[in-house]
C-alpha cells in the first residue's frame, strides 16, 4: 500500500531505549553485498588464474627442459666421450658449461652409465654418483633414466628446487651408454609466472569496477521499485496497513483485475460468514456482487445496495490506477 506524503513510521512508545544509530539504507547494504560477492569471486579467479599460469608455466619449462637435453644427448662430442670406457669429466664439463650458459638453463648435468656426473655447475659434484644421492626422488629417477625412460619432474637438487628433463644417451645400436639432465630453478619458473600473471590483473580490476557499477546500478533500481523506502519502513506500513484493517467496522475485499480476491479483512469475513480459507475466485465468494454490474461501472460506486445471501449490504467500489478494485461493504441495517 502506498504511504500517505510525509508519514512516517510512529516511534515504539513503550520502548525507553535512546535511539539507536542509523543503520545502512538498502542501497548502501546491497551496495555492500554485491561488492563483497564480487570481490570475493574476482579474487578466487585471480588464484585460480595464478595458479594455472603458474602450472603451465612449469609444463613449459620442462619441456624446454627436455628438448634441450634432448639436443646435448645428441651431439657427437658427448656421445663419443661416453662410448669410451673412462669418459674424461675434464673433457666433456667445459663443453656442458659453455652450452649452459648460452642457453640459459641453470645447469646441465651429463652423466656415465654408471650414474656418475661429468659436468656440473658445482665442480665439487664432478666424478660422484646420482644414485649415491639423499634426495629420494633423484635416487628413484636415475635407473629409470638409465633404462631408457625420459622424465620431467620438479625436485630438490644440490642448486635447489627445480624444473628438470631428463633423457638417456643412446650409442649408434640403441644402447644406454649416459644420460643428461637439464633443469631451471623453481624461483626462476615462479618469478616468469608471476610476470605473466601481472599482466592479466588490470582485466581483473576491470572486472571488479564493473561489478561495482552493477551493485551501485542494482540498488538504485531496487530502491526506485519500492518508492525509495527502506525494509523497516515497508514493515511499519504493513504493520499500520493490517492494523487499520483489523479494527476497521466496514468489511474491505481487494480484487485483482481478474476480479480474483487477493485480500479480505477480519469485517469482510464476518458480514460474508467466511470461515477457514476463502474462495478466490469473486464468483464463489459472493455471486451477487460478481453478476451486479457494480465492479464494470465508473471509478467510484457508493451506498448501492446488494446483498450477500439474507444479509443487506451497502456497497462503495474504488478503482485503483492499476486496475484493482477495492470493494468496503457495512451491514445496512447497523447503519440505518
Amino acid at each position: 500500500m502506498k504511504a500517505w506524503p510525509g508519514v512516517r513510521p510512529a516511534p515504539n512508545p513503550s520502548s525507553n531505549q535512546a535511539p539507536s544509530k542509523r543503520r545502512l539504507g538498502l542501497q548502501g547494504r546491497l551496495f555492500l553485498l554485491q561488492a563483497g560477492v564480487g570481490l570475493l569471486l574476482v579474487s578466487l579467479l585471480a588464484l585460480l588464474q595464478v595458479r594455472q599460469v603458474l602450472s603451465d608455466t612449469v609444463q613449459e619449462y620442462g619441456q624446454r627442459a627436455l628438448a634441450l637435453s634432448r639436443t646435448v644427448a645428441g651431439l657427437p662430442q658427448v656421445t663419443g666421450e661416453l662410448k669410451k670406457t673412462h669418459p674424461e669429466a675434464a673433457w666433456i664439463d667445459p663443453l656442458i658449461e659453455g652450452l649452459r650458459q648460452r642457453s640459459g638453463a641453470d645447469f646441465i648435468v651429463v652423466a656415465d652409465a654408471r650414474g656418475i656426473r661429468l659436468s656440473h655447475p658445482r665442480p665439487e659434484l664432478i666424478g660422484k654418483s646420482l644414485l649415491s644421492e639423499d634426495n629420494r626422488e633423484s635416487r628413484e629417477e636415475t635407473p629409470a633414466v638409465l633404462s631408457g625412460r625420459e622424465i620431467i619432474s620438479v625436485s630438490e637438487g644440490h642448486l635447489g628446487r627445480s624444473v628438470r628433463g631428463k633423457v638417456p644417451v643412446l650409442d649408434v645400436g640403441g644402447r644406454v651408454i649416459g644420460l643428461v639432465s637439464t633443469g631451471y630453478l623453481l624461483p626462476r619458473v615462479q618469478t616468469v609466472a608471476a610476470q605473466v600473471s601481472r599482466a592479466s590483473l588490470p582485466w581483473f580490476g576491470l572486472a571488479l569496477f564493473l561489478a561495482l557499477l552493477s551493485s551501485v546500478f542494482i540498488g538504485w533500481h531496487v530502491k526506485r521499485e519500492i518508492l525509495g523506502l527502506e525494509p523497516e519502513e515497508i514493515a511499519a506500513l504493513m504493520l499500520q496497513h493490517r492494523a487499520v484493517l483489523e479494527t476497521m467496522h466496514e468489511g474491505v475485499l481487494v480484487l485483482g483485475p481478474d476480479r480474483a480476491v487477493q485480500s479480505a479483512n477480519p469485517r469482510a469475513y464476518g458480514l460474508l460468514s467466511l470461515s477457514g480459507e476463502p474462495p478466490t475466485a469473486l464468483a464463489a465468494l459472493w455471486p451477487e456482487l460478481s453478476v451486479s454490474g457494480l465492479l464494470s461501472e465508473g471509478e467510484v460506486v457508493r451506498n448501492a445496495s446488494l446483498r450477500r445471501g439474507n444479509t443487506p449490504l451497502l456497497v462503495d467500489v474504488f478503482r485503483s490506477s492499476d486496475g484493482r478494485r477495492v470493494v468496503i461493504f457495512r451491514d445496512r441495517e447497523e447503519v440505518t
